[in-house]
């Protein structure tokens, strides 16, 4: 995951922006990694965080994730103490596809 993101400043670097498949990848990478057996809390945590920042970044420049995407954020916020984080992604989410 370090190359891709490396990748993606470098994309930056260069002029390119992100899109909605760059923001999928990564997120969904990063969400597969936490996933690991063996993690500490805390490194599974910073995963998850990473992929969780990805995620409002890719909402914020108005990317519309994929199924897959969407599967893997659901996973994530589908655990105790998670429900307000779900409750705002999900009104972000409803919000970009009424306008």
């Amino acid at each position: 995951m370090s190359e891709a993101k490396e990748l993606m400043r470098e994309m930056q670097v260069r002029g390119l922006s992100p899109n909605s498949s760059t923001y999928d990848i990564l997120i969904c990478g990063w969400y597969r990694l936490s996933k690991q057996p063996g993690l500490s809390k805390s490194l599974k945590r910073s995963y998850q965080a990473e992929a969780k920042r990805l995620f409002e970044e890719m909402n914020e420049k108005g990317f519309i994730p994929c199924e897959n995407t969407l599967a893997h954020v659901s996973f994530a916020l589908a655990k105790p103490g998670k429900k307000v984080d779900a409750q705002r992604i999900l009104n972000k989410l409803y919000k970009k596809e009424v306008k």
